[in-house]
């Protein structure tokens, strides 16, 4: 559910981030005046974090809609859905066919239709709070990194400080981190 998160939002908006990033370090290679590059910075990394946030909410709403959708199904229904595939939530196109584990056949029993339903239960329940949790947790982090970026930018008195503040922020938001966020998090969940 955590990769679920990750791939909801944060790939585009931040590679939209990133682009604008690289044309700021055009701009300031240019050597423009400082003053006058300082509001277009402003501006454009504003823009991209209200974009950031828009895109968590509709993140979260998607997370929440597919909530309700899974709830909608009987136990058949998910387990056909699981079957295929087409919810990854749980992915055994990597697992050797003899470790799989086969749904159908746990379907079959009291034990497993059980089993089954609390996993169902478990995912509605992630959706509908873990999620969305995480979204914010998130969003959080990377707009406190753009909201301290555009700190560093007003307090810039050269081309070298802007440059640094770029370079601090583009380190900030590399898929790396994000990826490297998401396993801290599966890591305590896990624990």
């Amino acid at each position: 559910l955590l990769h679920f998160t990750a791939k909801a939002f944060f790939p585009k908006q931040v590679q939209a981030v990133k682009l604008s990033l690289k044309n700021l370090r055009e701009k300031i290679r240019l050597k423009g005046s400082v003053y006058e590059l300082k509001p277009k910075i402003s501006a454009e990394l504003g823009q991209r974090r209200g974009d950031l946030v828009a895109s968590a909410e509709a993140a979260k709403s998607k997370a929440i809609e597919s909530a309700t959708e899974l709830e909608r199904l009987s136990t058949e229904e998910f387990v056909d859905r699981v079957e295929k595939g087409d919810q990854g939530f749980l992915d055994q196109s990597k697992v050797p066919p003899e470790q799989r584990l086969n749904f159908r056949e746990l379907l079959g029993t009291k034990e497993g239709r059980t089993a089954i339903e609390q996993y169902k239960q478990r995912l509605v329940d992630a959706l509908k709070k873990d999620v969305p949790a995480q979204i914010d947790k998130l969003l959080s982090e990377y707009t406190s990194k753009i909201d301290d970026f555009l700190k560093e930018v007003e307090a810039a008195k050269n081309h070298d400080d802007l440059s640094a503040s770029v370079d601090k922020l583009d380190k900030a938001l590399t898929e790396e981190r994000l990826k490297e966020a998401v396993a801290k998090q599966q890591e305590k969940l896990t624990e």
